[in-house]
């Protein structure tokens, strides 16, 4: 394989099968190739990472590898909301969460964990359909605004009950990454809980009890 023959649209399925045959060299030009790529084509950039990487995780079981190293710390070096949905499969997105590094907070609450919440629940939505997101983002506010509002009003919650069977499973495994008890409460009372099921019972008890305690020490 060459500089000629490697391009960007086969990048991934380049590198599975370097590691396949055990190419240690080749997987290193693959890699040196898409870096000077991303050099000369900044725009977009982390949707062009998002593409690969999921690409390269449908491909490869094992994410214990240089390449994906380096897709996921061009993502996350943006906010996660840069990223289009529909770039990034459920494994890729899996990984991202799985490797996100949370700076200490001196803050007893971290509203970048509703960021996460809010990004999941839309991206689950985005898969759904077009009638589906638009729903999900009535619900869910930006940051910004999220902590001025009221509580969800029952005909929303009424509507979601017609995508709550399908969101469940898939938003399920997603959510174990995002820690609750450090979104405020009053988000998690008038916009998290109101939307059922998304959240289950034992977590919200334990993310309220959370605040309780800390609010009485």
């Amino acid at each position: 394989m060459t500089e000629q023959t490697l391009t960007i649209e086969i990048v991934a399925e380049a590198f599975h099968g370097a590691d396949c045959f055990l190419l240690e060299q080749l997987k290193l030009q693959i890699i040196e190739f898409f870096e000077n790529y991303l050099r000369n084509n900044t725009d977009n950039e982390w949707n062009l990472s998002a593409k690969v990487l999921s690409r390269l995780l449908e491909c490869m079981e094992s994410t214990n590898n240089k390449f994906a190293d380096l897709l996921c710390d061009s993502i996350n070096s943006v906010p996660l909301k840069s990223i289009e949905y529909s770039n990034l499969n459920v494994k890729a997105l899996e990984y991202i969460l799985s490797n996100i590094t949370r700076e200490e907070e001196t803050k007893m609450f971290s509203l970048s964990e509703y960021d996460l919440f809010h990004y999941i629940i839309l991206w689950t939505a985005s898969g759904i359909s077009k009638e589906a997101l638009s729903f999900y983002r009535s619900c869910l506010p930006s940051l910004e605004t999220a902590k001025s509002l009221n509580k969800i009003s029952s005909s929303l919650i009424d509507m979601h009950a017609k995508y709550q069977s399908t969101m469940m499973p898939k938003t399920y495994p997603l959510l174990n990454h995002v820690k609750l008890e450090r979104i405020h409460p009053f988000i998690i009372s008038n916009i998290i809980e109101p939307l059922n099921g998304l959240i289950d019972l034992r977590t919200l008890i334990e993310s309220k009890l959370y605040w309780l305690e800390n609010m009485l020490t």
